[in-house]
């Protein structure tokens, strides 16, 4: 009796087949491709705005937990709108703030908007050497990032502060570790010994593999972390797409999906 062999899709092949499909994502349906780019654009202009919209997007970005999306989108009209000159920010302010954006953890997210502020608002701070290290060590993931001092601030939602501002940094959920998964995109980075779609570290790892193996950072329309980080995210999250039930004899890339393939 002859087995189907199955082969691992390479990444620049998935790619090409779903960047065109329509996903809805809230009251939106567009297509995959127009909503990476217009993420990406959105994220140069931050990268170049003013320090205080820089500020408050990344302090909101640092206190998510689920990225999740909507907490974190509240949490920056917040601050927008509230949050005055950073070195003037009293425990009472922070509280505040963070009470009104919602916050699940307030004596938490309090103490933490306070030690993040005091430092993003030194004197010796600038975001643009932040950033330009950040990119620089974008590979081994920036791990010695003075911000990790902060009790309650670690490398996911760093990761995902950074992907705001940065193509090179990622922040890898459970959408995006699902579909890696169900694709076999995940048995890139096989032979690890933190192979695990548990261990977020490993998946960011592989997604900077794939990443690299488009030509990224150098080689023009090739793929950046971030740009296959909102690929996994927005397709995993449509409903009618890749999320908990798979309509896969729908999905564009069912033939040389694992998964689609099989069923």
């Amino acid at each position: 009796m002859s087995q189907k062999t199955l082969v691992v899709p390479s990444i620049v092949q998935f790619a090409d087949r779903i960047m065109q499909a329509s996903v809805r994502f809230g009251s939106r349906t567009e297509q995959l491709r127009s909503l990476i780019d217009e993420d990406r654009r959105a994220a140069e202009q931050r990268r170049n705005g003013d320090g205080h919209t820089i500020f408050c997007v990344f302090a909101a970005a640092l206190l998510e937990r689920n990225v999740s999306g909507s907490s974190y989108q509240r949490r920056v009209g917040v601050f927008t709108c509230k949050f005055g000159d950073p070195r003037a920010l009293t425990p009472e302010h922070a509280k505040s703030m963070i009470k009104e954006s919602g916050y699940r953890f307030p004596e938490t997210g309090t103490r933490v908007l306070l030690e993040l502020t005091a430092h993003l608002a030194s004197p010796t701070f600038s975001w643009p050497a932040y950033f330009a290290e950040a990119e620089a060590r974008w590979e081994d993931g920036f791990k010695d990032d003075p911000l990790f001092k902060i009790n309650g601030i670690g490398p996911k939602t760093r990761n995902f502060a950074l992907s705001e501002f940065l193509d090179h940094y990622c922040a890898p959920d459970l959408h995006v570790c699902r579909m890696m998964a169900r694709t076999g995109l995940i048995l890139h980075g096989y032979g690890d010994s933190a192979f695990s779609t548990d261990n977020p570290e490993f998946v960011r790892k592989v997604i900077v593999s794939l990443s690299k193996e488009t030509g990224f950072p150098d080689r023009p329309g090739s793929l950046s972390p971030a740009f296959l980080d909102r690929m996994f995210w927005y397709y995993g999250q449509d409903r009618k797409r890749c999320d908990a039930d798979p309509d896969c004899p729908e999905c564009p890339g069912r033939d040389i999906c694992l998964t689609g393939s099989s069923r």
